[in-house]
């Protein structure tokens, strides 16, 4: 019996209702039969500077967000775009979850994006920069299949139904890709 793949959701806004909550709620209908997508919110506590801890001497909220990469298969971030990159929140999960490099629990995890803002610049520049931070806290970084997602209200109806085909076929490949990627499916 194959076991259940689990993509851990990273969305880049920590408020509950956000378009990046909502797109990765979204990925999560779109995976196929065995594959589940569990989404964090344990990163929304760590602290906001890094400083010198030992491999079981974390915080709580280090502790448990790193448990929570190491379990997952793959990892799905959702990222909005503040002043042309990827919020902060981010910067410090990447951070926590890299250090120090005897226990960075990144590497070699399967890694994609999809950018989900209200412009199209802006969703461009903060996927680039998230990439860089991926590929440099070695993550196995899914090329050429990121989503790119502007206007992204739009692809919403008035009672918050998702309502894009377009944009659900491109995050059905780009899910499909990544869990080819884990070399699982």
């Amino acid at each position: 019996m194959k076991k259940t793949l689990t993509v851990l959701g990273i969305p880049g806004s920590p408020r509950t209702d956000s378009y990046n909550v909502k797109m990765l709620t979204v990925a999560g209908t779109l995976l196929p039969p065995g594959a589940e997508l569990v989404m964090t919110r344990a990163f929304h506590n760590l602290p906001l500077s890094y400083y010198e801890a030992n491999p079981g001497d974390y915080p709580p909220a280090v502790a448990e967000f790193k448990k929570e990469i190491s379990s997952a298969d793959a990892i799905l971030f959702s990222t909005p775009q503040y002043n042309y990159s990827y919020p902060s929140i981010l910067k410090i999960a990447l951070q926590w979850g890299s250090l120090p490099e005897s226990d960075n629990v990144w590497a070699g995890k399967p890694a994609a994006v999809i950018g989900a803002c209200m412009d199209t610049i802006g969703t461009k520049e903060a996927v680039a920069n998230l990439h860089k931070a991926i590929i440099a806290n070695k993550m196995s970084l899914l090329p050429g299949h990121e989503v790119l997602i502007d206007s992204v209200k739009d692809k919403f109806d008035a009672n918050g139904n998702f309502c894009s085909d377009d944009c659900a076929k491109k995050i059905t490949e780009l899910l499909a890709a990544l869990l080819k990627l884990t070399g699982e499916k």
